[in-house]
């Protein structure tokens, strides 16, 4: 249930410059949204024990003018929504004043966007129950609109200049001027939030762009780790060719370290209750960096004429410049059978591939990636061995041995050391003569 009113009306007309008083009470702690009042048209708040064991507060207006005229609202602490919207038990009440017929407006109440094809208020509305009011264009020619007291004018009306007017003793009174302004707009709110990059270092310039298309006007607002500060710059550019579209540019010059964290940008529609929020995550680095994270072990062993990947994954801010060495030397760059790829795999990781389409046995060694950028040199050794199957590359029968009799001799080569001495010996049984094996 909502709270209660005393006095229980939908509206009540309170007599210039008198005092009068409204009471709310409720079950649980309640609060008051009354007009915007300035100057010395003050309201008074307070809150009332009784024995009832309900909440009560109290509302006083003391001298009342056509200021305090509006909606009067009494609702649930705990009902409020974001932006202000309450829901609650209300009352209006109208303070005529004869020498203020209409109820003074607030500058954001003068200029009325709508949308095209909606429904606009012009909001001059009267302080007396019982006034009669004209709507006037620019050219000071009536407009015909349905009118309410508590609201104003209600119609759909081109964009343009608008006045009321109305007589009070035979003295015509006009009201402030309403600027009616007619945008494009949807009823979604497309938005979409840029970073060229996610990642940066101390001293350099950040940028973010937010995007709102399909819409002429929104209320735009960004939230970023130095927003307290005031730290950063915001352009706005109106693009309508090809498509409409507002381009919101947040800058934040010599970022620092305290400027890492989320972007946001939250996009409210002009007319509608609609919203929409974009953020993307900003690191900022003290200085910038290289990560090596090598797929391979530092030593490793290839089969001859193996085609075989060397694959680095490397982490880095500024993008780096990457080479390979063999035994300290600069590797020659696509060579026949030995080819090195590098390149970026996303923002700030990269990949360097060392292939051997043929391995060879000369292309035994130790290899090197090295990755540097302005800030940070890394570099990554490792042994390669090209395996070459054992050969009995000679068999030598010696004659003329010192003790007369036959020797044979056994050459065997390859990579690693082969053991062929079981082979050999099938010759010894051959040949009933001692065997000397030769390793190449």
């Amino acid at each position: 249930p909502l709270p209660t009113i005393v006095p229980n009306r939908n509206e009540m007309v309170v007599q210039l410059y008198s005092n009068f008083t409204l009471k709310c009470s409720g079950d649980s702690e309640v609060s008051w949204q009354y007009p915007v009042t300035e100057g010395n048209h003050r309201i008074d708040i307070r809150h009332e024990e009784n024995n009832s064991g309900l909440f009560v507060t109290v509302l006083e207006v003391g001298n009342a003018s056509a200021a305090h005229t509006g909606l009067y609202v009494c609702y649930y602490n705990h009902t409020q929504v974001e932006d202000g919207d309450v829901e609650g038990k209300n009352i209006y009440i109208y303070v005529p004043d004869p020498d203020m017929p209409f109820v003074p407006s607030i500058p954001e109440d003068q200029f009325i966007l709508v949308e095209e094809g909606d429904p606009a208020v012009i909001p001059c509305r009267t302080s007396n129950p019982e006034a009669q009011v004209t709507l006037v264009n620019s050219l000071d020619k009536p407009v015909h609109a349905l009118y309410d007291t508590k609201q104003g004018f209600i119609g759909n009306f081109p964009a343009g200049s608008y006045t009321c007017k109305t007589m009070v003793k035979g003295m015509e009174f006009k009201s402030d001027e309403f600027l009616i302004y007619i945008i494009r707009a949807t009823s979604q709110l497309p938005v979409e939030i840029e970073a060229l990059k996610t990642v940066y270092k101390t001293g350099e310039t950040i940028v973010v762009t937010c995007v709102v298309f399909d819409n002429e006007v929104v209320n735009l607002q960004w939230n970023y780790p130095g927003k307290v500060k005031e730290k950063g710059l915001i352009k706005l550019d109106d693009i309508k060719v090809p498509s409409q579209k507002l381009v919101y540019t947040l800058t934040i010059p010599e970022a620092s370290v305290k400027d890492t964290g989320d972007y946001e940008c939250t996009a409210r529609h002009a007319t509608k209750e609609v919203k929409e929020n974009k953020k993307v995550a900003i690191t900022v680095h003290d200085k910038g960096f290289v990560h090596l994270e090598p797929q391979f072990n530092p030593l490793e062993a290839v089969n001859l004429h193996e085609v075989k990947n060397f694959v680095v994954d490397v982490q880095a801010y500024p993008a780096p410049k990457m080479y390979w060495l063999k035994d300290n030397v600069t590797l020659i760059e696509n060579l026949t059978e030995i080819v090195t790829t590098s390149g970026r795999v996303q923002e700030t990781r990269f990949q360097s591939v060392l292939k051997l389409i043929r391995a060879k046995e000369e292309d035994s060694g130790y290899y090197t990636l090295v990755a540097e950028n302005e800030d940070e040199i890394k570099r990554y050794t490792f042994s390669l061995l090209i395996q070459v199957p054992a050969l009995i590359s000679a068999l030598v029968d010696d004659h003329h041995g010192s003790a007369g009799g036959q020797t044979v001799r056994c050459l065997a080569e390859g990579t690693p050391l082969p053991d062929w001495v079981g082979m050999c010996f099938v010759f010894h049984e051959m040949l009933s003569a001692p065997i000397f094996f030769y390793i190449l």
